[in-house]
């Protein structure tokens, strides 16, 4: 995993995933507490462009993309993550990510398609975190933070959801995840969790 650089079209750079400074002086972790430990910091990257993977390992683990979707990196890197024995952490920037490339998929104005995208991501990612927590293989506190990832999904829903009428999507899984996963989370995930879901229930009520 290394670093990558924004690159806004007034030559504005920024690297939002930085890392801690303790954090950079580890060189290898294994894959589910560096899932763990980037999540504490607010600093996991669910960019694909910010791995460098072994072809075996993915082929092994049948990581693929899915057709039809966008968003899907956010349920691909945590599998990659979380599945590897070890992680390198390089201080390198790599990768240089120009924004508001036209014609980019990612700024589509069809909010429908991302806002369904991000609802059906946000299911598989929610039975592949009780699948972890079934097999008790993975770190609990991480598997913790993969049941947290969704409610920042739902959050980007809200965002989204401003200008489109609520009543066009349901929204009712995520009632149904944070009921059934608020016990799976140790406490500083719990105020977590229920502080985004709060802001995001909040934002969908104020603009609709």
């Amino acid at each position: 995993m290394g670093n990558i650089l924004f690159c806004a079209p007034d030559g504005k750079q920024t690297m939002p995933y930085e890392r801690e400074e303790t954090f950079k002086d580890v060189l290898e972790m294994k894959g589910d507490i560096c899932y763990l430990e980037l999540m504490r910091m607010n600093s996991f990257p669910p960019l694909v462009g910010m791995y460098l993977i072994k072809r075996s390992f993915l082929f092994n683990n049948q990581f693929f993309f899915r057709e039809g979707v966008i968003h899907e990196d956010e349920l691909w890197c945590m599998n990659v993550l979380i599945l590897a024995d070890k992680v390198s952490l390089l201080d390198l920037t790599y990768y240089l990510y120009k924004q508001n490339r036209e014609g980019s998929l990612m700024n589509t104005n069809n909010k429908e398609f991302r806002i369904h995208s991000l609802v059906e991501i946000s299911q598989e990612i929610y039975s592949w975190a009780n699948s972890l927590y079934k097999q008790n293989v993975i770190n609990k506190n991480a598997v913790g933070y993969v049941y947290a990832r969704i409610f920042l999904l739902y959050h980007e829903i809200a965002r989204l959801i401003i200008d489109l009428p609520e009543k066009m999507f349901n929204l009712s899984i995520f009632d149904h995840i944070l009921k059934c996963s608020y016990s799976k989370l140790n406490y500083k995930q719990q105020k977590y969790v229920l502080n985004i879901y709060c802001l995001a229930t909040y934002l969908m009520k104020c603009f609709n």
